[in-house]
């Protein structure tokens, strides 16, 4: 395991903390007298998983699916199947027992949209799917980019989404805000509260674009806001989700958007 250097945390009030690398990257959070593993870059997957966790084969599902992100799709500190997309293909296979769902990711721990559209670019998901899904942003905030660099990175995203989409059906998760782990809670108030605004602000820019352009959006933020009160919610790692915020993630995805007509489901 690569853990990130202790160093001393500087409040805002009066600097801003020094950089520190988190999955390669460069980032602008800190605490004092703490050591957090460092976020590890894993590979993509090179055939989908089944719910059952056997590997399934695209031409062999009746439905195929591609999640797009970063550790929160990759699902850091969890085992593969108890990542939310592998979570949310298992939940809609009970409920549509004919039915399997083939689940891809393109994500990994780190990226930013910055990241994942290089990705993208340089090498271009080869199959079609019905459906796709979108959860990003978190670095871009974590690093401290400059916020214009989110709003004109995520058009683009959503419109190589859309063409990996057989139909163009895709849906978007808002960003979870990891103030509330127990790494968040080493950190200042003011720090803590910066966090959650500017995940906030990210958050609202996103929902509204998905609203103009008739995508589904799932709020996912305030599953993780519970985690304050519910450890249960946090994995080993202290900052990442558990097996059991994510199955919460893909309850609320069936709860708030027609998934099944998404993926076709019958």
């Amino acid at each position: 395991m690569i853990f990130i250097r202790r160093h001393r945390f500087t409040s805002r009030r009066t600097a801003r903390p020094r950089q520190k690398k988190i999955g390669g990257q460069s980032s602008a959070g800190g605490a004092a007298g703490i050591v957090v593993p460092i976020f590890m870059v894993l590979s993509l997957l090179p055939a989908a998983c089944s719910s059952q966790g056997e590997l399934l084969s695209q031409a062999d599902a009746d439905a195929r699916y591609l999640a797009l992100g970063d550790s929160y799709t990759i699902g850091e500190s969890v085992e593969a199947d108890r990542r939310w997309p592998a979570i949310l293909a298992r939940n809609l296979e009970n409920r549509y027992p004919h039915s399997s769902i083939s689940v891809q990711y393109r994500a990994r721990t780190g990226w930013t949209t910055g990241n994942l559209l290089s990705s993208l670019m340089e090498t271009p998901p080869e199959n079609s799917y019905d459906a796709v899904s979108l959860l990003i942003g978190v670095n871009n905030q974590f690093q401290g980019l400059d916020f214009s660099t989110y709003r004109q990175d995520v058009p683009r995203l959503i419109a190589l989404a859309r063409n990996y989409s057989s139909e163009g059906n895709i849906f978007v998760l808002s960003i979870p805000d990891y103030s509330y782990t127990p790494y968040g809670g080493m950190l200042s108030p003011g720090d803590r509260e910066r966090i959650s605004r500017e995940i906030d602000e990210y958050n609202s820019w996103m929902e509204e674009y998905c609203r103009q352009q008739g995508i589904p959006f799932v709020n996912i933020t305030p599953i993780t806001r519970q985690a304050i009160d519910n450890p249960d919610l946090v994995a080993d790692d202290g900052l990442h989700p558990s097996a059991q915020a994510y199955r919460l993630f893909a309850e609320e995805i069936i709860r708030q958007i027609d998934i099944q007509a998404l993926l076709d489901l019958e």
